[in-house]
């Protein structure tokens, strides 16, 4: 319960601080460490076909480690070691069967040899050799993962999607939380491990979930889409006005357009505008033949079809 969950969220939560460093650790290799130091590892590949894959996967963690063992946070990153190795093992093989038992155990060996040699006795891995070792360092890593990624969720939930993707988060780590806080910081149990020992400064996910207030977000969520919605409908207020003011204007124009060419009263108008053409508004110059070239200019066109410059008398 929990542990499931978030596995399958995980790909959902890959800009929080703890998956980021797990998917970049997912793409490192180097087979010329495996070959070397994890021996005893790839006598194992003739029961798995990703053993290999597997050792070259955390060879090439080593050889980073190994590049940077210098700097201040190669203890923060051993540990996300630590737990990456476990959840690798848990997704590629079977995590209750004897070969992952004998994985464990050669990673354990290989690598108290490698750690003198390539990191400078920096980075321990730890392995309990407890029948349920996988599922407590599943349990750590949940634990381990929230307390690094609680600062970047309480500072980057701005919006309401992402909220509700933390909150379901946080709910997932709730339960074993409460699981640990029971086992581990009520009483002293040896097999809590590292997680015994940080269980203290580890706030409850409640508080984290109070403090983003995804409810909160929705309601101003809310009201930003019934603004938005009130905003355009202010922006088209005008157009509407405008277009119910000459809409009647405009359908009695379309009804005398129809009404003049095509009904019997259109063509007794028509009749009765042609008999009243004023002829003496034409102008007239005598000692010109202006009167003549102007008939001639339009003799071919069809009164009829003239719709403006005929001057009419009322009738």
């Amino acid at each position: 319960m929990g542990s499931t969950e978030i596995d399958d969220m995980e790909s959902t939560l890959i800009e929080l601080p703890s998956y980021k460093k797990y998917e970049e650790f997912s793409k490192l290799h180097d087979e010329g460490i495996c070959k070397t130091y994890f021996t005893n590892l790839l006598k194992l590949k003739d029961q798995s076909s990703n053993i290999t894959e597997y050792c070259n996967n955390i060879s090439g963690i080593v050889k980073h480690l190994s590049e940077n063992k210098e700097r201040n946070d190669i203890s923060e990153n051993c540990e996300y070691v630590n737990f990456y190795i476990y959840d690798r093992v848990k997704i590629k093989f079977s995590p209750y069967s004897q070969v992952t038992n004998e994985i464990l155990s050669y990673i354990d060996f290989d690598w108290y040899l490698m750690n003198g040699k390539l990191l400078k006795k920096k980075c321990s891995f730890t392995y309990g050799q407890n029948i349920n070792e996988i599922d407590k360092w599943n349990d750590m890593k949940i634990i381990y993962d929230y307390k690094k990624n609680y600062n970047y969720i309480k500072n980057n939930t701005n919006y309401y999607d992402t909220c509700i993707k933390y909150e379901k988060y946080l709910n997932e780590v709730k339960k074993i939380y409460d699981k640990k806080n029971s086992e581990c910081c009520d009483k002293n149990n040896d097999q809590c491990g590292i997680y015994f020992f940080k269980c203290k400064t580890i706030e409850h996910p409640d508080k984290l979930i109070q403090k983003i207030n995804c409810s909160k977000l929705a309601k101003d969520s809310s009201r930003v889409t019934q603004e938005d919605g009130n905003n355009a409908s202010s922006d088209n207020g005008p157009l509407k006005t405008s277009m119910v003011a000459i809409s009647p204007f405009i359908g009695l124009l379309v009804s005398f357009f129809f009404s003049y060419k095509f009904s019997p009263l259109g063509s007794w108008l028509r009749s009765k505008i042609q008999k009243s053409v004023n002829i003496k508004d034409i102008p007239y110059n005598e000692d010109t033949e202006e009167p003549l070239a102007y008939a001639s200019e339009y003799a071919d066109m069809n009164p009829n079809n003239i719709p403006y410059n005929i001057s009419y008398k009322n009738i």
